[in-house]
């Protein structure tokens, strides 16, 4: 298995392997689920305790400031501890608070139990892709990401589907049964501790690395792919959350009911299914860069068409194009991210720049949109989207370099 696991020539990959792969992307399904309940929960809370547009922004901000807070000091452990220890701790932390998150009184208990349970999510989020790149060869390393990020995107569909039959239709504590729901982390958690192996590259590596002072992430070494990292990664981040979390309410300034709001919601998450299976075709044929650049800047542009439309299919095609490039342009900067690391840092690395973009993509610009949406509407809010977007855009085209094919050390 290790053999396999660290053999780089192009070979296809073992139903063993793969089988892990689909494993540890299980754990991105739930936790997309769970980040989707912010935006398909939102409309509920704001007409169940009347929030103000500074209340709802907290409620779409809390969640990502935990991630943001929780992604670094986790990749910093995950180099220390192993990949798969981290893993199985914040999955059962944050499984945990989001079913917890069920009970919540009021707004101020909601928001810090988003809060908290955001910790755990962030803690997460960069240990599937860092397992990817070390588990799969070279040659299927942007593959496999394309594939399996795409049970980001099922978790994304299913969690506003979902709530669009059970929250018009549960009654005034529907809402809170989808928080019960999230319940099925705990069973995943059990699969993970019994057949997920350590990464064997870190097991062979990372132990017995002394990490010099050249591979620090702002060393000379490293400042270039960092600084692009850093501004990429946010502005990419921001079209998955203007798309998770107002997509419904967007939909509802639109005209649309809210049982349509979250069922096209879903339909428009869904669209970012076939793009990641077409992404993850491209990024080995075409390249980490070409592609980042391409999807990005199609996403914008999609984005100051939707905020032109008012007919309702029109809107929803907008839509699924706005999430085929926007959502799906994800795997490639997450795999891209990875390579830009040795072993000894990958995973601090990965957690900086997830850390960076949850805060600033995340958690900041978020916040803005929300009062953008309130003041300027919608053609303001996805103009403000579309100029983030292109900037990192920008920082794709001068600084990034092609990191397709590349042995990881």
């Amino acid at each position: 298995m290790i053999a396999e696991m660290k053999n780089n020539r192009p070979h296809p990959l073992s139903w063993r392997l793969w089988g892990l792969l689909l494993l540890v992307a299980m754990v991105w399904l739930i936790e997309a689920y769970d980040i989707g309940l912010t935006g398909t929960v939102l409309p509920s809370l704001k007409a169940q305790w009347h929030l103000s547009a500074w209340q709802s922004s907290a409620v779409v901000s809390a969640p990502t400031l935990g991630v943001a807070l929780g992604v670094f000091p986790a990749g910093v452990l995950a180099d220390k501890l192993g990949r798969k220890t981290i893993l199985q701790v914040a999955l059962l932390y944050y499984t945990t608070l989001t079913v917890l998150t069920g009970l919540s009184d009021n707004w101020t208990m909601f928001v810090i139990l988003r809060f908290l349970a955001g910790l755990g999510l962030g803690a997460t989020f960069p240990i599937p892709y860092t397992l990817f790149a070390e588990l799969a060869p070279s040659h299927a390393r942007g593959r496999s990401a394309g594939i399996l990020d795409a049970f980001l995107s099922i978790g994304y569909f299913t969690s506003p589907f979902l709530a669009s039959w059970i929250i018009p239709y549960g009654g005034p504590g529907g809402w809170r049964q989808m928080f019960y729901l999230g319940a099925f982390g705990y069973l995943v958690l059990i699969a993970i501790m019994r057949f997920v192996p350590e990464s064997p590259i870190w097991l062979s590596q990372a132990r017995s690395t002394v990490i010099p002072s050249s591979k620090k992430l702002w060393s000379p070494s490293f400042r270039r792919q960092t600084a692009m990292l850093w501004i990429a990664f946010p502005a990419v981040l921001l079209l998955f959350y203007v798309i998770m979390n107002f997509m419904p309410s967007l939909l509802l300034k639109e005209g649309f009911s809210a049982h349509q709001a979250l069922l096209f919601a879903s339909l428009i998450m869904a669209a970012s299914i076939p793009g990641k299976l077409i992404e993850s075709w491209l990024v080995e044929r075409i390249g980490r860069k070409p592609l980042l650049i391409s999807f990005t800047l199609f996403a914008g542009l999609f984005a100051l068409l939707f905020s032109h439309l008012h007919q309702f299919s029109e809107i929803i095609m907008a839509g699924m194009a706005l999430s085929f490039f926007g959502i799906a342009v994800d795997p490639a900067m997450k795999i891209f991210t990875a390579e830009q690391y040795p072993t000894a840092i990958r995973a601090k690395g990965v957690g900086a720049a997830e850390a960076v973009a949850r805060l600033l993509g995340g958690a900041l610009a978020p916040f803005i949109l929300e009062q953008a949406l309130s003041s300027s509407g919608i053609q303001g809010t996805l103009i403000f989207t579309a100029v983030v977007t292109w900037l990192g855009t920008l920082a794709l085209s001068l600084w990034a370099k092609e990191t397709r094919f590349v042995a990881l050390g």
